[in-house]
């Protein structure tokens, strides 16, 4: 079973959590000023530049924490964390952050096309009605455009959470064994989606009430200078459950074997 509570409370199951916490923290930290280095216009390119290569040094380096702490996870019954001075952690971040980009690329393309031919689709088939109707029983259906709002925004949140299905399957290929070629099997990904309904709607379910909890827990950050200051270690730790989730997600259906 896939459990939200075990996923919080995952990150303390590591003996040095505490250390793993404060650390994943700061790094944290260093990424969101380089990213303000590099996106601030107002700054000369120099600046930016530099900001650029320490979002790639710092970013790459927390993934590479994250990834290997999900294929630790992914890979055994403990949810012991990674260790920040484990060998080429940084080359692991540096690989699944080029392979999300081109993953992301290929699989936008992809379902911008099948979304677009749906989209228009669902579009010519509503005309047709309205159309029909009006001509065959002269009835105004200039009621029924809120109605064709209503539905293509139902498909619009049903391509969403089909997405996010494969965006969750990608992850989990990729930590199990941290290659690139997995987190590119569209194939493989769909096959596990299509055998797995249950666990795959069941960890967007605890991936929408994850999420909903943690932008309370900003809420309630964001009142108190402090809770400002912690920011960074809160979304360490979200990443942590959000990995742990995926974990469970993976063991429960065996990727292994799509794999």
């Amino acid at each position: 079973m896939i459990s939200l509570g075990d996923a919080l409370l995952a990150i303390k199951a590591d003996e040095n959590w505490i250390k793993k916490l404060v650390i994943g923290g700061f790094v944290g930290l260093a990424v969101i000023i380089a990213t303000i280095m590099m996106e601030t216009e107002s700054y000369t390119t120099t600046v930016r530049i530099i900001g650029a290569g320490l979002y790639l040094l710092f970013g790459s380096f927390y993934m590479g924490f994250i990834v290997s702490s999900g294929n630790k996870m992914l890979n055994s019954d403990s949810n012991s964390l990674a260790e920040w001075k484990e060998d080429n952690l940084l080359v692991k971040g540096l690989k699944f952050l080029l392979s999300y980009i081109v993953y992301t690329v290929a699989f936008t393309i992809l379902f911008t096309l099948l979304s677009v031919l749906a989209f228009l689709g669902i579009s010519l088939i509503l005309w047709l009605i309205y159309f029909l109707v009006n001509l065959l029983f002269h009835i105004d259906c200039s009621f029924a455009s809120p109605l064709m709002t209503v539905i293509l925004s139902v498909f619009t949140i049903i391509f969403v959470l089909y997405l996010l299905q494969f965006m969750n399957a990608a992850y989990i290929c990729y930590y199990k064994n941290l290659r690139f070629r997995d987190i590119m099997s569209f194939k493989k990904q769909f096959r596990m989606i299509k055998e797995n309904p249950h666990a795959s709607w069941t960890l967007i379910g605890k991936e929408i009430l994850y999420v909903l909890l943690f932008i309370l827990s900003f809420v309630i950050a964001f009142i108190t200078i402090i809770g400002i200051l912690a920011i960074p270690f809160i979304y360490f730790a979200a990443y942590i459950v959000i990995t742990n989730l995926y974990a469970q997600y993976g063991r429960q259906i065996d990727v292994g074997k799509y794999l």
